[in-house]
Order: C-alpha cells, then sequence, then structure tokens
C-alpha cells in the first residue's frame, strides 16, 4: 500500500479519482486537480465540488457542484450549468441516453453526434437526488441525499414516470439516509444505520438481507468490476471480496485516518486499487498484496485472561456470565504466540469494533444480555481468517432479575386493582351523588308543583272572596238604595206597620252577619294568622275593627268597604281613623299597605 500526500494544502479532500491518457485525475472539494511527469497542477475554472468523475466512451465527464463538465486537453468545458450534478448512470437497454442525479431532480440526457445534450427533468422528483440504481429496465431507485429515498416506475418509450412511491422512513429503518446499492444477483440492496437490508419483489417490501449480517457496519465504497469494497464505518478495516471465494481483509491505520468520511470511494485501475483520502489518496497493488498475505502464518489469538470489576475468569473458558456492576469495565488480554509483534481487532455482534493496545481491551458499561465479541490477530495489515470468539453473558441488574420481575408484575396488579377501586369507589361516590341530585331535583320540582298548586288553589280561593265581597258590597248598596225608596214613600203608604217589617229584614240582610260568617271562614284559608297576629299587638281590637282590617287587607276601597259594613263611607272614613290611632301609625304610613306588608 503506497500513499500520495499533497503538502501544499490545495488538493483539499478526494472524492473521486479518473485515469485517462497516463494521467491521473483527482476531483476534490476544491476542484479538478492532475498528477502527471510534471507533477501536480490545478485545472483553471473547475473551482468548487467535485463528486465524482463519469467515463463515456472515451470522454471525461466531471459531476460538480455547478454542473456538468467535460475535461478535454485538461480544459474544462461547460456541457450544462443548471444546477449541480452528482453522478450519470446509463439506462439499460439505452445506450444513448442517461440519468443524471442532481440538485434538483432527476435530469435526462442524450448522447447526440458524440456530445452530451440535456433533453428534459424525469418525474416530479424536484428534491436532490444523490445516487440512481436500475433494478430492471423501467424500474429505478433513487435516494435523497439525507432524507429518505424513492421507487420510480419509469415509461422507457415516452421516458415518463407513470407512478412513484416515496419512502422517508421505512418501518424498518432507523435513519432517515439511506445509500442504495445493487448486488450479486441483482439485487436491490440499502444500507442504513450500519444495517443491510433489500427490497423483496415478491412480496414488495424492504426487508432484512440475512446473507449480509457479516457486514453489519460495514458500508460500500465500490461495486464495479464484481468486485466490492466495504469500509467498517464504527470500527476500523476494510473488506475487498467478490461474495464468492476471494476475500480480503485489510487494517491500516494510516488509510483510516485519512479517509473522507461518510465519501469514501475504491476506483479500480488495472490490478491496482486506489482509495480516496484527505489530502490525496492510497495506491493498492492487489497482485503484491495477496503474494505477501500469502506467506503470512496467523494464529487465532489465545485468551490471557477475562476480568470485570468484581473477578477474574479462568481463561479456559469461552462462555462467561458476568454480574451486571461488574460489567462497568470488563478487561480482556489475549496473545498470539509464535508472532512478532502482532496486532489485535474486535468486533462485538452490536457492530461495534477496533483495535487492541499491547493485546488489551477494555470494554466498559456493557448492557445486558448476550455479547458475541470476535477478536482477531492482525499481520501486516491482514486479518487472520479464525477469531478467538467469547460470548459475554452480562446478568441484568438486581432490579431486573427474576424475582424483581415477579414483584413488579405483583405490584403492577396491585397497582391496578388499586386504581380499579378508586375508580370503583370514585364511580360510586359520583353515582350516588347523581342520584342525590337527581333525588333533590324530584323533589324540589315536587315541592314547586305542590306550592304552584297550592298558590293556584289560593289564588282560585282570593278570587272567588273578591267575588264574593264584591257581590256581597253591590247587593248591600241596592239593598240600602231600597230602604231609602222605602223611607221615602213610608208616610204614603196605608200599610206602614208591613213596610216597617220590610225595612227591618232588609237591614238584617245589610248587615249580613251569614255573609261576615262565610268571608270570615274564606278569609281564614288564605290568610290564617291574620287575626291572631293583629290581636298579638293590638289586643283592644274590637270586631268591627277585625273586620274592617280584612276588608283593608284585601284593598278594598272606602266606597266597596261601606255597604260591607253597612255604614257611609264617611263612616269608612272616621272608623279607619280611628284604627289608625289604634295601631299608633304616622299620618305618613298607608293604612292598606301597612296591613297587606306586615300581615
Amino acid at each position: 500500500i503506497s500513499f500520495y500526500r499533497d503538502r501544499t494544502g490545495e488538493l483539499g479532500a478526494v472524492y473521486d479519482i479518473a485515469f485517462k491518457d497516463g494521467k491521473i485525475y483527482l476531483g476534490s472539494n476544491t476542484g479538478v486537480h492532475v498528477l502527471d511527469n510534471e507533477g501536480q497542477h490545478f485545472i483553471p475554472g473547475s473551482q468548487g465540488q467535485v463528486w465524482s468523475f463519469d467515463r463515456i466512451d472515451n470522454d471525461l465527464y466531471v459531476n460538480h457542484n455547478h454542473g456538468i463538465f467535460k475535461i478535454e486537453n485538461d480544459q474544462f468545458t461547460p456541457i450544462d450549468e443548471r444546477t449541480g450534478s452528482y453522478g450519470l448512470v446509463n439506462i439499460p437497454q439505452k445506450p444513448d441516453l442517461y440519468l443524471d442525479a442532481t440538485y434538483n431532480g432527476i435530469a435526462l440526457y442524450k448522447m447526440i453526434s458524440g456530445e452530451l445534450k440535456f433533453s428534459k427533468l424525469i418525474g416530479k422528483t424536484e428534491t436532490p437526488i444523490k445516487n440512481l440504481v436500475f433494478e430492471t429496465e423501467n424500474e429505478l431507485w433513487a435516494a435523497h441525499p439525507y432524507k429518505g429515498f424513492f421507487k420510480i416506475n419509469l415509461k422507457i418509450d415516452s421516458l415518463k414516470t407513470d407512478h412513484i412511491i416515496k419512502y422517508v422512513k421505512d418501518t424498518l429503518l432507523k435513519a432517515y439516509k439511506t445509500n442504495i446499492y445493487k448486488l450479486p444477483g441483482n439485487t436491490v440492496s440499502f444500507y442504513n444505520a450500519g444495517s443491510w437490508f433489500r427490497y423483496n419483489n415478491l412480496k414488495s417490501t424492504i426487508e432484512p438481507f440475512d446473507e449480509m449480517k457479516t457486514y453489519k457496519g460495514y458500508s460500500l465504497i465500490n461495486n464495479v468490476h464484481r468486485a466490492y469494497w466495504l469500509k467498517n464505518d464504527y470500527g476500523t478495516g476494510f473488506v475487498y471480496t467478490d461474495f464468492k471465494a476471494d476475500s480480503l481483509y485489510i487494517d491500516s491505520e494510516l488509510l483510516e485516518d485519512r479517509l473522507v468520511k461518510g465519501n469514501s470511494r475504491a476506483i479500480k485501475n488495472g490490478n491496482d486499487y486506489y482509495i480516496t483520502l484527505n489530502e490525496g489518496f492510497a495506491a493498492i497493488d492487489m497482485d503484491k498484496l495477496r503474494r505477501r498475505y500469502a506467506k503470512l502464518s496467523i494464529h487465532t489469538p489465545q485468551l490471557i485472561q477475562l476480568k470485570d470489576l468484581s473477578k477474574k475468569y479462568s481463561n479456559k473458558k469461552k462462555d462467561f456470565e458476568l454480574a451486571y456492576n461488574g460489567a462497568a469495565k470488563i478487561s480482556i488480554e489475549v496473545a498470539a504466540p509464535g508472532i512478532n509483534d502482532p496486532q489485535f481487532t474486535y468486533q462485538l455482534s452490536s457492530g461495534e469494533s477496533g483495535r487492541l493496545r499491547d493485546g488489551e481491551l477494555m470494554l466498559r458499561n456493557l448492557s445486558a444480555g448476550s455479547h458475541l465479541l470476535k477478536i482477531f490477530t492482525v499481520v501486516s495489515g491482514r486479518r487472520g481468517k479464525e477469531a478467538l470468539v467469547l460470548n459475554l453473558n452480562v446478568l441484568p441488574p438486581w432490579y431486573l432479575n427474576v424475582p424483581m420481575l415477579i414483584i413488579y408484575v405483583l405490584l403492577l396488579f396491585l397497582i391496578v386493582y388499586l386504581i380499579y377501586t378508586v375508580n370503583r369507589r370514585k364511580l360510586n361516590k359520583h353515582r350516588l351523588a347523581v342520584e342525590q341530585k337527581v333525588t333533590k331535583e324530584q323533589e324540589r320540582r315536587m315541592v314547586q308543583a305542590e306550592r304552584k298548586a297550592l298558590m293556584d288553589e289560593i289564588e282560585n280561593k282570593r278570587k272567588e272572596l273578591a267575588n264574593s265581597t264584591f257581590l256581597a258590597a253591590q247587593r248591600n248598596r241596592a239593598l240600602t238604595e231600597i230602604k231609602q225608596d222605602l223611607e221615602e214613600v213610608k208616610d204614603d203608604s196605608g200599610n206602614k206597620h208591613k213596610l216597617k217589617n220590610i225595612e227591618g229584614k232588609i237591614g238584617q240582610m245589610i248587615e249580613g252577619k251569614d255573609h261576615w260568617k262565610v268571608f270570615e271562614t274564606n278569609f281564614k284559608e288564605i290568610n290564617d294568622t291574620f287575626f291572631q297576629d293583629l290581636l298579638k299587638e293590638y289586643p283592644k281590637l274590637s270586631s268591627k275593627d277585625l273586620k274592617l282590617c280584612a276588608y283593608l287587607k284585601m284593598n278594598l276601597s272606602t266606597k266597596e268597604i261601606a255597604p260591607l259594613m253597612a255604614i257611609s263611607p264617611r263612616g269608612v272614613e272616621i272608623h279607619r281613623y280611628r284604627l289608625r290611632k289604634k295601631l299608633k301609625l304616622k299620618t305618613t304610613t298607608n293604612l292598606t299597605k301597612f296591613l297587606i306588608e306586615n300581615y
């Protein structure tokens, strides 16, 4: 493995490498740089972010932050500067048609007389598209740079989209950013948050890619020429494989320390591979590397000791049961006898990996559960095929062991029962309160109904009393007038004795003792304590005074009272005056109002 590094600081982070006419073209975040016999120099006009190179026939195209450009004789010639371009993909069965993943969706380009020309935008995916993968001739997958991906049906004849399915975050995928690739067997694969998935055509669903479980945490940085390079995103090492017989693991700190994070790429040139790095690249001579690795004899690591915070364990075991508190810090020492200055790497089943320092691995705060730990010997960058496999079973903390779980379940049932009991009591209390409220409301309505009936009855009796009193007054007035008429004709009559008898009978009718008894009875039904209350305060009131008080209580006028009492209106006024004196009322006090309001 040899390295090229720019010491001037002009190159920056290299994103892609292309080879043409004996020159090496480096596409970086500062533009396009060329390495030739004269050294490194910059292509004028190429300033900006270079994402990738594309070779079409013998022409070299640059996918740039400002669009698509062509390099001819080290000149930077624009093809289309509408928007930024990530990379071109040839449409299957259409050798002259290319799709471009751009900042504003998918663009169609046509090769016309050896020149690449923009044709039109495809579909309605106006969001950025970073990479494109054809599953079949008319089924296309497109990935957003950092948020979701799409499945697109593309009509080959009209080059129009008739159906787009957007996947922002599928139920199986943990992160929004997803990389899409095509692996052996034309399998459309997805790399998301360190795990591999694939699209099941028969079920039209995304499912875990079981065959790629070995490469958990390894992202793909090259998938051309039936050779695949994978980089461990959570630890150390590269894997070169064809997913068949040929497989090579490379461990190099020099490579890993200079990687362009998230944009590593491996480019094939002859038998060599070039890895993009910050401020340069690495060249790997695969033939020499294989020959060198073939001579190496790499032994499986041996366990020297394993201990945690609470105890030390036998090095003869491979399965360890660790207390939760002790697993806060686990120390593992290994060795590889017979190898000079061996290095070691480890890989946990969770995807975590890294290097051991001086043959010692320190694991901290392992979660409860089973953890499969693999430790490999590394010699001259090659990792041994056989690993020391340790199964670390961390027991749950005391508050999560079986007895405590049973207690939690019982407590849960108790809490549910208490909640049920409390709610039931609240419900019963509420029901009782509602019933009491309903009962009170019913009682209130009954009282109101009874009161209304009583008031109606009193009102009817009051009306009857008023009517009978009015009729009695009318009768007495008429009788008084008749009596007066008889007085006028008494001297002319021949039978004065008979007229005197008639006047006596009329006088008795006017006095109306029977009428007063009826009136008094009806009056007491309406005002049952009226007379008692008056006599209690004014015991010197006469029966005539009480009779006048009763008529005044009924709000009768002087003219209405006079015939009822068989006296003149003037006599009523005199009687009212005497009554006021007996009641000790001021001259400003209304007698009728006083009786109505107070008795």
